[in-house]
């Protein structure tokens, strides 16, 4: 694919990706508001962002078999999930602020019990 409908492409998919969850968490408030009506219009818009955005990924070719999307995965995941406590560290300590955790300790025990099926030591 050429580089730059590649580039088109992924920044379509990140548009998408980012609307869907906006939009998600805006349905989420209108529930909180009892706007039920609303929450399932935010829903509904959400549901066809993440529709523009699997083609996207799809013309990217990133989806592939089950045990390489695992592994993308949780390689992605593990990136992310190390990357703001390592780089905001120091100015947390500086500041005296705490950001959240990204990944709770349920999802860190599913990564962690997962990778060994990932990896699959048995096949050569």
């Amino acid at each position: 694919m050429d580089e730059r409908l590649k580039e088109v492409y992924q920044k379509i998919y990140e548009g998408e990706a980012k609307a869907a969850l906006r939009l998600k968490l805006f349905a989420k408030e209108a529930d909180k508001e009892q706007l039920p009506q609303i929450a399932k219009l935010f829903r509904v818009i959400s549901f066809s962002e993440e529709i523009h955005g699997e083609r996207a990924l799809r013309m990217l070719r990133e989806i592939k078999d089950t045990e390489q999307n695992l592994k993308e995965s949780f390689d992605s995941e593990t990136a992310v999930a190390g990357w703001p406590m390592t780089s905001f560290s120091g100015s947390q300590r500086r500041s005296g602020t705490r950001l959240p955790p990204l990944s709770s300790p349920i999802q860190e025990t599913l990564r962690r019990s997962t990778l060994p099926f990932i990896r699959r030591p048995w096949v050569t």
